[in-house]
């Protein structure tokens, strides 16, 4: 047989796992168990067949071996001999939904687990489905020593060849294998394996099928290294595939135009980087978020990021109070002694993950998947509250409150946002029942702290379990209260809790006229139609027409918002609202606005092509409110949904000159041209909707508007002349995948949002808004104590962080237990020195990279840190 001379194709069979999608995850993992069983054996018995991939994910042996815990051995024997590969993931996710921590806690998850089976992960950015790719991707994944990535969706077969480089927001680069649009990551399955399906295999028909693989791949191919991925969603392996590898070996002729080989992923990267021409490939940069031109299944897809908007919210809640309140508290509780519940957290950390595949994060799966997915939520709300619960109390118990004097008790603020504060904040406490009636607030130096009652609930009824004591009832107080609080960006500082004989009043307004609050900062009063308009007192700058609510008709599915043909936009400025004063002090001050007859189109008509002529009332209820040196207006929207095929939007138009807009993403702020592009005849013509993860901003410079909404996920600068800020609250639908439609994706009955009114000046990295969305994700908490002596000072500096334009993700021990893990990023194009106050911790502090590997020592003086970070940049220190 002749030495073979030209093409060489590694062929890597795969299996496409969704874990739930149009079926639940239970009824496909019944099938994982058969697909498993089948590929076990043939591995075992058949040499020839060498690799099978795991999509890229680790969470599929454990799926497994829960219903197979007897083929634990057999199984480990494939993966520590290289046969079966997983990780690097845990979970498939989507990019856009879950966040920056989110996105590297799984990674993490999957080599760690992947390495605990004997395996070694897959250095490979394996996104072969994922909807539209991040910005930061690439230093994601250098941060796990991969320097390569694998995608297809948001790059268009017109846009580069199989080889290109990406380039990240802050310059690291990868090898990027694109691969094509109509075939994605199952070129090999649609060429040889499909057309063959429900008919016995024919060796001489495979082969010649082949044959026009190799002219496709090599056609597209910078090298003379070829890819073919024989795998689709959900599939069984090949068995004939040895005999169709050795059949096409063994004929020179086909042999000399390409060596045929059943390869390992990390086979294939070893030569690919061999044989590319670095210098020479295109690079790509920054956002991958193309749609699709010509493919058959390249969509990008426009409207995911609002499909089932409550569970978008339950996503944002949960990886916020793991990252910004339990773990920070945790490790706070374990500096004062009382131990880091890692195995509490790592199970929190798994639920939550549980629920970012992006057929479930993206909301386009069926109404089971979604309710499993709120079990899921469910479960990691539990554990986090549990673990802040116990955190914050062990801290408060730790800190010394005995030099207040004798019947006081003592109030704790705990910030944990990465936000050093000084302004007034709302804080929830909890009091044992009876309260004192009456109290005054000190701080250690004897200053009277001023504070407003907002509201109260006495007699709240609980239980409490004392150790070794059985339950009993306790009941306690509730209070809502504002007060000036003044903490660092980890950190707590304690109040003197003094009873009065008689009632304590702190006088002050916010509200100088009716329908009108200012702050000094701010100034707030009703407009047309209900409509807000806000007074920048520290520019002179008058932003009109505020917060108004517009409903259009949707027709589309989880995926993709469609708007009917013959649509009906309604907008609250036709109807207006009442307004009502609700709250005054001198520390905040709330306007309630009700519109009540805000009349909307029931659903969907003519089949699909309008919208109906029956009406119903969809009220909305809005409280804005302004707080003492708060320089934004805090909006909560409840809205109850009784409509269907719809989508409500709040508008806020800016009045802004500019082109460019400006969203938050995974570790990055991105700018975006506001005009949608010329897509005419595209397969997926571009929508002005896009994603953020919680703001969306316009700036000229000298003008500035931000909508700063961290739990919802899609949003725009409209190309309009006001530049209108559109924020995407809700967006109801019945199309659900495989079914003849579902009453759970209507987002039907009640929802409440946040949303701040940001006003600035300059340009958006330098206005201080993730700032903003961090203070909104982790809110100061209050704990109740008593008077006692502790081992912790009244003000309590666990890690500030300087400047604030730095934005904190991570504070918790490292996965091994052996050192307390800090991470931030910069997301402003902008070198800053970082001056960072290590506060209570002690020990070496080292870089380390995202996956928690030590690198270099950094001097250490007077438990500060000081360093360069640079644009864009995402650093993690080590402290041993």
């Amino acid at each position: 047989m002749p030495e073979p001379r030209g093409l060489r194709a590694a062929i890597v069979s795969h299996t496409h796992w969704d874990r739930e999608w149009y079926r639940p995850f239970q009824v496909f993992r019944a099938k994982l168990v058969d697909v498993m069983d089948e590929l076990i054996e043939t591995l075992e018995t058949e040499p020839r067949y060498r690799y099978f991939h795991l999509d890229g994910q680790a969470i599929v042996i454990e799926d497994y071996l829960d219903i197979r815990p007897e083929m634990e051995s057999r199984l480990r024997a494939l993966i520590e001999s290289g046969r079966l590969i997983g990780g690097p993931w845990y979970v498939a996710p989507d990019e856009t939904l879950p966040s920056g921590e989110a996105l590297v806690r799984n990674l993490l998850r999957g080599t760690r687990v992947t390495r605990a089976w004997g395996g070694e992960p897959l250095a490979l950015g394996y996104e072969i489905d994922m909807f539209g790719h991040i910005s930061q991707f690439p230093q994601i994944c250098k941060g796990f020593g991969i320097d390569t990535a694998m995608l297809f969706r948001g790059v268009n077969d017109e846009d580069g060849p199989a080889e290109m480089v990406w380039e990240g927001a802050d310059g690291s680069q990868v090898l990027l294998l694109r691969l094509p649009n109509d075939v994605a990551y199952s070129d090999f399955f649609y060429y040889v394996r499909h057309p063959g399906r429900g008919k016995p295999f024919d060796l001489e028909e495979s082969l010649g099928r082949l044959k026009d693989l190799v002219e496709f791949e090599a056609g597209r191919s910078t090298t003379q290294e070829l890819l073919f991925m024989d795998g689709v969603d959900h599939i069984e392996i090949m068995p004939e595939l040895p005999d169709l590898i050795d059949a096409w070996n063994s004929r020179p002729e086909l042999r000399e135009m390409c060596e045929m080989e059943h390869a390992a992923l990390p086979e294939y990267l070893e030569r690919i980087h061999g044989a590319v021409d670095r210098p020479s490939l295109k690079v790509l940069t920054g956002e991958l978020r193309t749609p699709n031109e010509e493919g058959n299944l390249s969509n990008l897809f426009y409207g995911f990021h609002s499909s089932r908007v409550r569970h978008k919210q339950w996503n944002d809640e949960c990886e916020s109070l793991l990252a910004l309140q339990a773990e920070p508290w945790a490790v706070a509780m374990d500096l004062a002694g009382g131990g880091y519940p890692a195995g509490l957290l790592s199970r929190a950390w798994k639920y939550l993950l549980e629920n970012h595949p992006h057929d479930s994060i993206c909301g386009c799966s069926i109404d089971q998947v979604h309710r499993d997915m709120e079990y899921r939520f469910d479960q990691c709300r539990l554990i986090g509250g549990e673990v802040l619960r116990r955190a914050t109390e062990a801290v408060a118990q730790s800190i010394d409150t005995s030099w207040s004097e004798e019947g006081d008790g003592a109030l704790v603020l705990l910030g944990s946002s990465g936000v050093s504060c000084e302004a007034a904040r709302e804080v929830q406490a909890v009091w044992p029942h009876p309260r004192p009636p009456h109290f005054r607030l000190y701080q250690p130096d004897g200053t009277e702290v001023p504070y407003q009652i907002l509201s109260e609930r006495p007699a709240a009824p609980g239980m409490a379990v004392a150790h070794r004591e059985i339950p009993r009832p306790a009941p306690t107080d509730r209070l809502r209260i504002a007060l000036p609080a003044t903490l660092p960006a980890v950190g707590a500082t304690t109040l003197a809790v003094r009873p009065q004989p008689r009632a304590v009043t702190h006088r002050g307004s916010l509200s100088p006229e009716t329908g009108i609050l200012d702050n000094g900062l701010l100034r707030l009063e009703l407009g047309l139609g209900g409509s807000l308009v806000v007074t920048d007192h520290r520019t002179g700058q008058v932003y009109p027409g505020l917060l108004s609510f517009e409903d259009t008709g949707d027709v589309g599915d989880g995926w993709t918002y469609r708007a009917p043909i013959e649509d009906e936009a309604v907008t609250t400025t036709s109807v207006g609202c009442t307004t009502t004063l609700v709250e005054d002090g001198p520390l905040q001050a709330t306007l309630r606005l009700d519109y009540d007859d805000f009349m909307v189109p029931a659903s969907a008509a003519g089949g699909g092509r309008g919208r109906s002529e029956e009406r119903v009332a969809l009220p909305i209820r809005v409280w804005v409110t302004l707080r003492r040196d708060q320089a934004f207006v805090s909006c909560r929207i409840e809205i109850d949904n009784v409509a269907r095929d719809h989508r409500v939007r709040a508008l806020l138009p800016s009045g802004v000159d500019t082109d460019t807009q400006w969203a938050d993403m995974a570790f990055d702020l991105v700018e975006r041209p506001v005009a949608v592009p010329d897509t005419e005849g595209w397969n997926e013509p571009a929508q002005e909707i896009q994603p953020q993860q919680s703001l969306i901003a316009a700036s000229d410079g000298d003008r500035g508007l931000a909508a700063v909404a961290p739990r919802l996920k899609e949003s725009c600068v409209r190309d309009d002349a006001a530049r209108t800020l559109a924020v995407t609250l809700l967006r109801g639908f019945s199309s659900t995948v495989g079914t003849g439609g579902e009453e759970g994706a209507q987002s039907l009955g009640r929802h409440e949002f946040e949303l701040a009114i940001v006003p600035f000046t300059g340009r958006p990295h330098r206005a201080g808004l993730p700032a903003v969305a961090s203070a909104m994700r982790a809110p100061v908490l209050a704990q109740v104590t008593d008077r006692h002596e502790g081992r912790i000072a009244a003000d309590l500096v666990l890690l500030d962080i300087q400047p604030t334009s730095l934005v904190l993700d991570a504070f918790k021990r490292t996965e091994d237990g052996e050192a307390t893990l800090i991470r931030f990023h910069n997301p402003t194009p902008e070198s800053l020195t970082a001056s960072i106050n290590l506060g209570a911790l002690d020990g070496t502090v080292r870089r380390a990279e995202l996956d928690e590997s030590a690198g270099a020592e950094l001097p250490l003086q007077g438990g500060m840190v000081s360093l360069e970070v640079g644009p864009k940049e995402i650093v993690t220190l080590r402290v041993d």
